[in-house]
């Protein structure tokens, strides 16, 4: 009789199809753990992404502020968006592509100084707001970033 009951425990045991409980709940242990993990490792590289988007936008500004100072003489040194003496969004349009709406940025300042001895403005620093970092400004001197 004992014989017939080990017999018939292998029969079942060979014909067991599917997991234990305890198997499933060994594998979701292992991937809660690799995501946990791995959210933070994602996280941080979509946070860089967007701080190098952002210094290309503001690169993008700086290079256009400059070309269009360089092809339009006069005194910008009113800055950005200014009543008299000031560059506007439709003055860079050209240069940077599209419209502001359809930017990814929105310029806030652009520092600009005028020479009247050569008749020449030059830009020394553009700062951009980006929605997509939270409303983060960064501001662009021609070499940092900040």
């Amino acid at each position: 009789m004992i014989k017939s009951l080990v017999k018939t425990r292998e029969k079942l045991r060979k014909n067991k199809k599917g997991f234990t409980l305890i198997e499933l709940l060994v594998v979701i242990a292992i991937l809660a753990v690799l995501a946990a993990i791995l959210i933070p490792v994602v996280g941080g590289f979509i946070g860089s992404a967007r701080k190098n988007a952002a210094t290309a936008d503001a690169r993008s500004v700086y290079s256009a502020t400059t070309t269009y100072l360089a092809q339009n003489t006069g005194d910008f040194s009113g800055g950005y968006n200014a009543t008299t003496n000031g560059i506007s969004d439709a003055n860079l349009e050209q240069y940077l592509g599209g419209t502001p709406t359809t930017w990814n940025f929105k310029i806030t300042a652009i520092d600009i100084t005028y020479d009247s001895t050569t008749g020449t403005s030059t830009v020394h620093s553009v700062t951009i707001t980006e929605p997509q970092t939270g409303g983060t400004s960064y501001t662009f001197d021609g070499v940092h970033i900040s």
